[in-house]
Formats: C-alpha cells, structure tokens, sequence
C-alpha cells in the first residue's frame, strides 16, 4: 500500500516498508545459516560455530544501526533458529552437550543494557517498579549462588533467567516510539509462525538427520511421539515444552498481528502444536483464547472467527489423515479427565508433595544455578543435577529464591500480567490487547514448566510491549492542548476593529 504526501510524491506504507525491511533481514539470517551449514558439511565445525555467532552479532549492529525494531526481531530470529544450527553444527562435528551456538541469543540481548542503565523514562514511570519485583528476586537468587561457589552454574543460569528480563525494561524505554514497532513485529510474528509451523510437520513425517541424531544423542527426556512419529516434534527450538510454548504465544499474537498470508501459516502451526502434545501450552493457548472471548469485545471478533475456522479445519484434517493420528491425541488429551493415569501429572504430584520438606530444608533458597543444574553445565559437586528435573516454575522460583524472594518473584508476575492487562484495557488498543493475552497464556503454565529462557521471553516481552503502549496512552491523554484565542483578541487584531478603536 502506497500513501501519497502533500507534495505529490508517494512513499510506501508502514506496514509496506516493515515487509520490506522484514524479507531483507530474513534473507541476511538465511545467507548466514547457509554459510554456516556449508562449512559444517565441510568438517570445519570450530569455524562455523564462531561464524555463526560473530555473523548474527553483526547482524544485530546493522539491525539496530537502522532502527530499535530492526534489531528486536534480529535477536527474536536468533532466539528461534539456534537450536536448529546448533543440531547441524553437532550432526556433521559431534555432539557438544556446552554449545557456543546457545549463546547467540543472549549475546545479541546485551547491547540493551546501555539503553536500560542511562534511560531516563525508566526512573520516572511505575512500570518499572513492577519489572524490579522479577529482577530483584533474581539477583538475589544469583547472589545466593556465588555465595555457595556455584560461580559457572550461576552464571549460565543468569542468561536463562536475567536476558529474558531485559526485553520488558528495554521496550519500557522505548515506550514513546512503542507504536512504530507494530508493523516489524507483525511481518516478523507472519514470517516466523510460517518458518516454525512448517518445519515443524515436515519434521513429523520426515524428521531430518540430524534432529533423529540429536534426540539419541541429549538422552534428557521422553520423546516418544505416535506409534508412526519417532519423537515428539520440536520443530527448529530445543523440546517440544519450549516449541509449543513459542508457538502458543505467536498463535495467540496472531489475534492482531497477521495480515493476508496467515491464513496460510496459521492452520500448518495450529496443526504442529497439536502434534506436539504439550497439554500445559495448548492449556495456555485456550485460556488466552477465552480471554479473548470474554474481554476483546468487537476488535477481537473477526480474529477470533479465524482462529476458531482454523481450528475446525485442523480437526477435520486430523481426523482425514490418519485415523491412528487422531485416536492418539485424544487419548493423550483424554488422560486430563484421569490424570492419575499419567505419568507426567504424577511426577508433578509428587513434586508438589515434597515441596514443603524441599523448603522447609532451603528457606533461603539453593540460588539459581542450582535448578537445571545439568542442562546448564554444572561444575561438579554432591548435589550436581539434585533440582536439575524440576518441572514447575513455581516450586522453582520458591527453591531457588527462598519464602521471601518466590513469593515476591510470583507477586511480580501476577502484577506484570494484570499491568498488561490493565494498559491493554486502558489503551483500547488491539496490539496490546494481544500482548496482554500472550503474556497471560504464557504466565498460566507456570505451574507446568520453568518460565525461563524463551518461555520467560515470551511472558516479559509480550507484557513489556503492552505495557509500553499503555504508557504511551497516557502520556497522550495527559497532554493538554494549548487553550484557543480569547475571541476578543481575534477580533481587535482585525483592520476593521483596530479602525474602530481609533
């Protein structure tokens, strides 16, 4: 779409030109990813993993050279596609259980600490005393962790729980340009749900190599899929939890943030997480669904529609495929009437049953670099990989951070979603209104699963934004025009009236 100016030139679109600016920076991250691979088939590994990071730090200088958008979907594409190069990078070098890759995300977070410290507008709105209720705690879960010479582990924990805070505090700093942002995520949320949710089929019916070679060789969980899948499908990210998860969050952000092509895309990713069996997300994804239902009013309704014809036509085509397919998903969902039949929910059960005794005998936390331990590369020690399998983010947080820093952790998230909310209401804005309802459908697992890493992106990320627009909508309704001309003064400026002066 082009908008003609005053003067007679035509210039494109917002959201034209973020289309543009979106294909050019995917086109750059595919010529890297191509570089990458081609090297690695060459068995010069050691060179592609430091191509790899190098090229996407590059990347994201350019990116945020040319504007503060351009460089958050850089890192969002980075966040996404290094779990799928790492797995290249291992299937033709070997597998290396401390990859450089994984670093690339958290890396590329770094340039916005010097925003963050020197903003202004961070020390003079509120919302950002409701982002220091998460750091807070954080800190002192990694203070915790040096104190008991945990010094590698807490820090590799500090880029699971730390960077994923940094995008709430840099969009709040970004919040009077917040609404110059939507066309870029947009054209990144319709380009990546497509890059996800295609992969993702194409890896259940035709896993390639190295994803078959990686899940033999990480031995980390179950991946059992259906009797015809050999693994639960993960698409381009680590596991199927952290994959549905994203996936839920793009789904429900694709309420407001889609355009022509979705319908397209959204069916192929509706249809990957139902594949992927993670009841905890897709429990996500209904309940910011229902949100929607309840509180979108009239600006969520052809949206919805969509989502809810896409979901018909998912079911229907589950039921057309293969009817193994479809008696395998009900069964796995149908074990949430019964859960005691359930592995996954008894081990959970049994979690929350030990819970007290593990905090009673920790009340002032065992420090972030504790839990996850061994996916994070623990030093060694008595205790190496004790929490390693914890599964809930709130027994978590209340182990990691003590009785004082989980409960203020929880009332921290409780606070950023109902904020989010709370800005989307306000605002009467429908970007935020999706944001909102991400960060919801995400905050709710928390009892299922970690919300760290990618998972704790998408809940600060998605509540920062709309956040951020609700600062901007009252910074605009607390302007206040200047007054009109007193109509006596117009009048005696007139030659007619100074004449009758005289």
């Amino acid at each position: 779409m082009r908008q003609a100016t005053p003067s007679g030139t035509v210039r494109s679109s917002p959201d034209a030109a973020a289309w543009g600016r979106a294909l050019r920076q995917a086109a750059l991250i595919l010529l890297l990813v191509g570089v990458v691979v081609e090297l690695t088939v060459l068995h010069m590994t050691s060179v592609a993993r430091s191509l790899f990071v190098i090229g996407a730090l590059g990347i994201a200088w350019v990116s945020m050279r040319r504007s503060p958008w351009d460089y958050l979907t850089a890192t969002l594409w980075f966040w996404t596609i290094s779990p799928f190069v790492r797995r290249v990078i291992d299937y033709y070098g070997g597998f290396e259980s401390t990859n450089l890759v994984l670093l690339t995300p958290s890396l590329l977070a770094l340039p916005m600490l010097q925003p963050i410290l020197t903003s202004r507008r961070l020390m003079t709105t509120r919302e950002t005393a409701t982002g220091l209720l998460l750091l807070g705690p954080v800190l002192y879960g990694l203070a915790v962790s040096f104190c008991r010479g945990e010094i590698f582990p807490g820090m590799a924990a500090a880029t699971e729980w730390l960077i994923p805070l940094l995008y709430y505090f840099y969009l709040i700093h970004l919040s009077r340009q917040i609404q110059q942002g939507i066309p870029h995520l947009r054209a990144f949320i319709v380009l990546n749900i497509a890059v996800i949710g295609i992969y993702g089929v194409i890896q259940c019916f035709d896993p390639p190599a190295w994803d078959t070679q990686w899940v033999e060789d990480v031995k980390m969980f179950s991946m059992r899929g259906a009797e015809f899948f050999p693994f639960k499908p993960f698409s381009m990210l680590n596991s199927p939890g952290t994959c549905a998860a994203w996936l839920s969050a793009l789904i429900l952000l694709s309420l407001h943030f889609r355009n022509q092509a979705s319908v397209l895309f959204l069916p192929a990713a509706v249809f990957f997480l139902a594949l992927t069996q993670v009841r905890a997300n897709i429990g996500g994804a209904a309940v910011g669904l229902i949100a929607a239902l309840a509180w979108g009013h009239r600006q969520m309704a052809r949206s919805l529609l969509l989502i809810f014809a896409v979901l018909a036509v998912v079911a229907g085509g589950l039921a057309v495929t293969d009817p193994r397919l479809g008696e395998t998903l009900s069964a796995r969902f149908g074990t949430v009437g019964n859960l005691s039949e359930d592995e996954s929910a008894r081990a959970r059960t049994e979690l929350y049953k030990e819970f007290p005794a593990l905090i009673e005998r920790y009340p002032l936390g065992v420090g972030i670099g504790a839990i996850g331990r061994e996916a994070l590369g623990g030093n060694g020690g008595a205790q190496q990989g004790e929490f390693a399998s914890i599964d809930s983010g709130l027994v978590a947080a209340y182990l990691a951070l003590g009785w004082i820093g989980g409960t203020v952790y929880c009332v921290g998230l409780v606070a950023l979603v109902g904020q989010a909310m709370i800005a989307a209401a306000r605002s009467r804005s429908p970007a935020a209104m999706a944001l909102a309802i991400a960060a919801l459908g995400g905050a709710v697992t928390i009892g299922f699963t970690n919300l760290v890493g990618l998972q704790g992106l998408i809940v600060w990320l998605c509540a920062g934004y709309a956040s951020a627009i609700g600062i901007r909508s009252r910074a605009i309704r607390n302007e206040r025009p200047e007054p009109p001309a007193p109509a006596y003064a117009s009048a005696s400026s007139s030659p007619v009236m100074r004449a009758g002066l005289r």
